[in-house]
C-alpha cells in the first residue's frame, strides 16, 4: 500500500548544481519567461544558466572589460520584457546589459551603492534603493527613482526622504508605494514628475514589506506585529488582518 506521506527531498542533495562562479553568490533572479536564471557573484560575473539542464547560457563578465563595474555585484534584475539585465554594484553605478550578447547597453552613476533595484511595468524606470555602510552623506535606504530612455540618457527623478523598506509598482506603471521603517505610513509616487501625490497610515508595528494584487484593487502589507493586512488602495481602509 502507497504511503500517504510524501518523502521530504535532501536540502543536501540539490536537483541540479550549477556549476562555474569563483566567488559567493550576491544576488538570483528568473528571466520573465522562466527559461533562464541568472547569478551575480563576488567574483565580479554574471552568469545566465538553463534550469532544466544546469548548463551556462552566458557569462557577464562585468570588470574585464574596457566597460563594466569596477566593485561587487549587489543586485540584478531583468526588465519586464527580458531583454535587458540591470546590475547595482559597490561601485556606485547601475549598469544595463543585453542577455544574448553580454554587451553593456548603458550605465547610470547612482553617486552611491545600491543594494535593491527594480524595474517599473513598463521598463521605462528603474528604482534603487541605497546601501547601508555607505559614506555618511549618503542617503542610506533612500528611494532613487530613474528615468530610462531609449536613446541611452537617463534622468534621476527623485530621492525619498523617508528610509524605505520596500517598493511597490502600480500595474499601471505609472505609479509606484514605499513603506518607511521611520513610521507606519504608505506613501504613493507619481513616476513621470517623481513627486509624493498621497501619504496613508496604515496601523502596524513597522511596515516590512508590500505586495500589490494583480489586478491592483488591493495591497497586502507584512508588519513586525507579525500580522498580514489587506488594504484598499484607493480609501487607505484595512479590509482583513
Amino acid at each position: 500500500m502507497p504511503s500517504d506521506t510524501h518523502s521530504t527531498p535532501d536540502v543536501d542533495d540539490p536537483l541540479r548544481p550549477f556549476v562555474g562562479h569563483t566567488g559567493k553568490i550576491t544576488a538570483i533572479e528568473y528571466s520573465p519567461d522562466g527559461r533562464l536564471i541568472a547569478t551575480a557573484s563576488e567574483d565580479a560575473t554574471v552568469r545566465l544558466w538553463d534550469p532544466l539542464t544546469g548548463q551556462q547560457f552566458q557569462k557577464l563578465d562585468t570588470t574585464y572589460r574596457a566597460e563594466g563595474h569596477t566593485g561587487k555585484i549587489t543586485a540584478i534584475e531583468y526588465s519586464p520584457d527580458g531583454r535587458l539585465i540591470a546590475t547595482a554594484s559597490e561601485d556606485a553605478s547601475v549598469r544595463l546589459w543585453d542577455p544574448q550578447t553580454g554587451q553593456q547597453i548603458q550605465m547610470i552613476e547612482t553617486h552611491w551603492p545600491a543594494h535593491s533595484l527594480t524595474f517599473s511595468p513598463s521598463g521605462l524606470h528603474l528604482a534603487t534603493i541605497c546601501a547601508e555602510g555607505t559614506p555618511t552623506d549618503a542617503p542610506v535606504g533612500k528611494v532613487m527613482l530613474w528615468g530610462i530612455k531609449e536613446d541611452g540618457e537617463e534622468k534621476r527623478l527623485l530621492t525619498t526622504r523617508n528610509t524605505v523598506h520596500s517598493i511597490e509598482w502600480f500595474p499601471d506603471g505609472h505609479r509606484f508605494i514605499t513603506s518607511s521603517k521611520d513610521d507606519d505610513y504608505i506613501r504613493t509616487w507619481d513616476a513621470e514628475t517623481g513627486e509624493q501625490v498621497r501619504k496613508d497610515l496604515f496601523r502596524g508595528d513597522n511596515i516590512t514589506a508590500i505586495e500589490y494584487s494583480p489586478d491592483g484593487r488591493l495591497i497586502a502589507t507584512a508588519s513586525l506585529d507579525d500580522t498580514v493586512r489587506l488594504w484598499d488602495p484607493v480609501t487607505g481602509q484595512a479590509l482583513q488582518k
